[in-house]
């Protein structure tokens, strides 16, 4: 008996001690190591090489008319081998944007490859992952998103 109490202590003390990380908590702890601060921000968008290469394209060019606005986060991770990040370089924007060039953010998995989150009173309120299937719908329904 006193050995089942043992054991039952120890399990509780592990699962105490382990805290599950929220996606909210991994966002926030990424954007405050790279001295922003979420409460800024509406949108955070990744562009990414990873996954669907023409997917990533197509998302990096509809977005850059954006990466002027003050209210959008932009972490790329992209190292402008299959996309071009040319407009992301521009030292006047870097005000807004990551430049994640060995990819912490991926490993995190909000969003894997390219995508945008929607952020509503400083929390995740909707992910989008950019991806082949639906992929004109969706850049249309970001970019009326982003307007």
């Amino acid at each position: 008996m006193k050995n089942k109490i043992i054991i039952l202590l120890v399990v509780l003390i592990a699962f105490s001690c382990s805290v599950k990380e929220t996606d909210d908590y991994k966002l926030v702890s990424f954007i405050k190591l790279n001295n922003h601060v979420v409460e800024d921000y509406d949108h955070i968008l990744r562009i990414s090489e990873t996954g669907c290469v023409g997917c990533n394209k197509s998302f990096a060019r509809l977005v850059k008319e954006y990466v002027q606005s003050d209210n959008n986060l932009f972490i790329i991770s992209a190292k402008g081998a299959t996309v071009d990040i040319s407009p992301y370089l521009d030292t006047k924007n870097s005000k807004n944007i990551i430049f994640d060039y060995e990819n912490k953010f991926g490993p995190l998995k909000i969003v894997e490859n390219s995508g945008i989150i929607f952020l509503k009173d400083n929390k995740i309120d909707t992910i989008i992952n950019i991806e082949a299937k639906g992929i004109e719908e969706t850049l249309r329904f970001i970019d009326s998103k982003l307007k």
